[in-house]
């Protein structure tokens, strides 16, 4: 979401090429009952933006 606020104020994006990840994210056990419903917020949000 941080990407499309960006661009919603008029930055333009980008990616930069990684040959390893610089950054590993574990958020340890998943519960999925919030994924989904932070996943259809984020798609409520910004439908049609990406």
């Amino acid at each position: 979401s941080q990407s499309l606020e960006f661009q919603r104020a008029g930055y333009c994006i980008a990616v930069p090429y990684q040959k390893s990840p610089w950054v590993l994210h574990d958020c340890g056990f998943l519960h999925l009952k919030n994924y989904y419903r932070a996943r259809d917020q984020f798609i409520e949000e910004y439908k049609g933006e990406y």
